[in-house]
């Protein structure tokens, strides 16, 4: 059975060998600005401010239409991450509802 990888005399594939056999890629810095590394600075995070709940946003519980589950804390952080901004709790809860909520805009 012969092997697909082994190459026969007479075939060709329109590649030199340097084509085939170039080694690793390397990155074509040529289009990059030209900076030093001491210039650089990291990149600005935007704030979204998810760790501070909007004082005057007041929507009506009708007017939420996503709704996440989740049963874990660690879902819940994740949950909230997701948030670009945290609305205020709602002011009124069902008494014999006694899940925790997190209100907010993506």
């Amino acid at each position: 059975m012969d092997d697909p990888n082994t190459k026969r005399a007479g075939d060709d594939n329109n590649k030199s060998s340097a084509d085939s056999n170039s080694g690793p890629l390397k990155r074509d810095c040529s289009l990059e600005p030209d900076s030093s590394a001491g210039d650089r600075q990291p990149p600005q995070k935007r704030d979204r401010g998810i760790d501070r709940p909007e004082r005057n946003v007041h929507i009506a519980i009708e007017d939420y239409r996503v709704g996440w589950v989740y049963a874990l804390p660690l879902e819940m952080a994740a949950a909230k991450g997701m948030l670009d901004q945290v609305h205020p709790n709602l002011a009124q809860q069902d008494p014999a509802d006694h899940n925790s909520y997190i209100l907010g805009q993506v």
